[in-house]
């Protein structure tokens, strides 16, 4: 059939169609250009329907046919519309090619590219193919989602998510829905991501994205930094809810008890200006003068430094790193009108870049290298082997820029007994630079309690004599500076490094580092103290205190480093579970297997040596609740619908000005009378001078 339309120069397409246990048996052949369509809109529309009567109809009988022989039953050969030889060869020629077509779905799909680079990357790669917008662009728009496809975007993810959690139990889901089963949050975090919150949840960001999905539910995205001082993505989830940012304070102070949560600075003087700008008026400039005095002192009136400057945080005091990552995640998607499906697989293609660039700093780290003796510290050279032991590189060319920077500052010892406390009144923080005191001594000697101070340091730059820190060195061998540099980013800073300089008391072990700056799983507690190289020969046997493993040599006392023993336990609990069902899989094969799992388990339940008390019921509540309902029958959030009219739409126009509306004013002939043509376009005019 194709052969004869391409002779007598049509096209034709198949209709009806009988089939019998998969075997077609009646089939109806048409023109392209046949079938009717009636439109039901006002405007001028029009239509390649025109009803062209050719028809073929065949047949291949079940009864009486042993060669399944082709019969054709009908034939209408004639055609209401002229066969035109060119506009087939030129519809063959502009039809898309396989490979085309896969190019086009592939940058669709995964490239999120538009028209414009879909047509450049076609044009440089088929040059003698003709490309047409419309052809292109109707392609693309057949592999973009419909509305069809998006009906069941919720149920499809929390499927999904279920067959994770069933391979393996260590990832964690929790969602929410309504009374109408309509989805209101979701969180859900990779292993991966669990195993990085145990070991990195002593300073997490979280930030509240909006307008990234066409459900209008906002994005929580919660995000820490690993011992190389990377970006890490620890947990996101989906909220429904429009005032999420109070919502997560709130529920913070819940269950979380021993946290504290810090504001964002940055962002705390965005709402400055949003919110009290217009109200204040003139008086404005004033109140932002007296609000960063009140929040920077350090001596009077403490607002919120005072609290803020005890607190790990990495050094930060803004959430820059959250936002970049919600700004890596925006340049991944294609628009803000996606659904929950595709944001989750951008989240997840984010985490497989994360996972990547980690492997690739494995491998670097791994390569031998040997390094440059000139740019080793001298002064420290066994404080920078044990560094190089347990630090990771980034930490480590931190640790020797500190104690190169020492030797531009002078440590003078102050008298304890006839202390002077110095007139700090006017001290306020202008800067968040090494340089700048984050603390008065008053407030350091009141910190750490008088009885426990073996010396104070005054510090200052050589060409000055102006001192610019302290440095207290305690009775537990730890230290203070003013800098607060050992306690803000758990960072040994130079102050310290000039006072093991000039004093042998002051020692260094690298317990006065966090265990989250360590390069792997390293305990440092059986190390030894070290002195600076130009006491080694006064001291050679370097000697603790400490009977049993060198504890964390922090100045506050009830510091608790890194105690997570309850996510430790859920962690457990999944991998026991997981390795349980495979067990048991197994063991159902055969009587002997099952009886052995039996016998193994009766025997660690008896074992008198074991806790018995077990939280099973409350890690089903927090990790699985798949019973709870139906993931198919989850629906998806209502449409977000932003305010004013939708783009694409006129105005809906009140009673009052349909009622006045006036008509288009038109142009009268002044030589006829009528309207629609100027007076030099008169045809009675021409008519009368011929």
């Amino acid at each position: 059939m194709l052969s004869i339309a391409k002779r007598q120069e049509f096209r034709i397409i198949k209709d009806h169609v009988t089939r019998d246990d998969g075997i077609i048996r009646r089939r109806t052949y048409i023109c392209y250009y046949s079938r009717v369509y009636e439109s039901n809109s006002t405007k001028d529309t029009s239509t390649k329907k025109i009803g062209c009567p050719f028809l073929v109809n065949v047949s291949c009988p079940k009864l009486k046919n042993d060669e399944n022989s082709v019969f054709i039953n009908k034939i209408n050969d004639q055609h209401n519309h002229p066969l035109n030889t060119s506009s087939i060869i030129f519809e063959k020629s502009q039809k898309f090619t396989p490979s085309m077509i896969d190019d086009i779905k592939f940058m669709t799909t995964s490239c999120k590219f538009g028209i414009t680079a879909q047509r450049k990357f076609l044009e440089g790669k088929y040059p003698s193919h003709p490309i047409y917008s419309k052809d292109l662009y109707a392609t693309i728009q057949s592999f973009r989602p419909t509305s069809k496809s998006l009906l069941n975007n919720a149920a499809i993810i929390s499927n999904w998510l279920d067959e994770q959690k069933e391979n393996y139990s260590c990832w964690v889901v929790a969602r929410g829905w309504d009374n109408d089963n309509t989805l209101t949050h979701l969180l859900w975090m990779t292993p991966t991501q669990v195993e990085n919150w145990i070991q990195y949840t002593d300073c997490i960001l979280n930030d509240i994205t909006h307008k990234i999905n066409r459900y209008g539910m906002a994005l929580s995205l919660f995000v820490g930094f690993d011992n190389n001082r990377h970006n890490i993505l620890l947990a996101q989830a989906l909220l429904a809810d429009k005032n999420a940012d109070p919502a997560v304070d709130a529920a913070v102070c819940q269950v979380f008890h021993s946290t504290y949560p810090i504001h964002c600075a940055y962002h705390i003087s965005q709402n400055l200006h949003k919110n009290l700008k217009k109200s204040l008026s003139n008086n404005y400039e004033k109140f932002l003068e007296d609000f960063y005095r009140c929040r920077n002192n350090l001596t009077k009136m403490y607002w919120v430094h005072c609290f803020t400057s005890y607190k790990f945080a990495g050094g930060m005091i803004a959430s820059f790193r959250v936002e970049f990552v919600n700004s890596c995640l925006k340049c991944l998607l294609q628009n803000s009108n996606i659904s929950l499906c595709d944001l989750m697989t951008e989240i997840h293609r984010m985490l497989d870049m994360q996972d990547k660039e980690n492997e690739y700093n494995f491998w670097h780290m791994s390569i031998p290298i040997k390094k440059n003796p000139k740019t080793v510290n001298f002064l420290f050279t066994k404080v920078d082997e044990c560094l190089q032991k347990f630090l990771t590189p980034t930490m480590l060319k931190m640790h020797q820029d500190e104690m190169n920077q020492s030797v531009y500052y002078i440590a003078n010892l102050v008298d304890l007994e006839s202390i002077e406390i110095l007139d700090e009144e006017n001290v306020t923080l202008l800067h968040d630079d090494i340089d700048t005191p984050q603390m008065t001594l008053k407030q350091m000697i009141k910190f750490v309690e008088f009885q426990n101070i073996k010396e104070i340091w005054s510090i200052s730059v050589r060409n000055s004599s102006k001192v610019k820190h302290y440095v207290i060195l305690l009775q537990n061998n730890g230290h203070i500076c003013s800098c607060l540099s050992i306690l803000r980013c758990g960072i040994v800073c130079r102050h310290y490094f000039q006072v093991m300089l000039a004093t042998s008391n002051a020692m260094f072990h690298i317990r006065l580092i966090p265990t989250r700056w360590y390069n792997g799983e390293r305990n440092g507690s059986n190390e030894l103290f070290i002195f600076a190289d130009k006491y080694m020969q006064e001291q050679p046997i370097i000697t603790s205190d400490y009977h049993d493993a060198v504890p964390y040599l922090c100045s506050i006392k009830d510091y608790r480093e890194e105690s997570l023993s309850f996510l430790e336990q859920k962690i457990a609990y999944g991998k026991l579970h997981s390795a349980y069902k495979k067990a048991l899989k197994k063991a159902l094969q055969t009587d002997f297997n099952s009886q052995n799992l039996v016998n193994l388990l009766e025997e660690f339940a008896e074992n008198d040596n074991i806790n018995e008390q077990s939280e099973s019921d409350e890690y089903e509540d927090d990790i699985n609740d798949k019973e709870n309902v139906n993931p198919t029958l989850l629906k998806n959030p209502k449409p977000h619908r932003g305010k004013g009219r939708p783009m694409g739409t006129k105005r809906i126009k009140s009673a009052h000005e349909i009622l006045n509306q006036r008509t288009k004013h038109q142009r009268r002939c002044k030589k006829c009378g009528n309207i629609g043509h100027y007076q030099k376009n008169c045809k009675i005019q021409h008519t009368s001078e011929q």
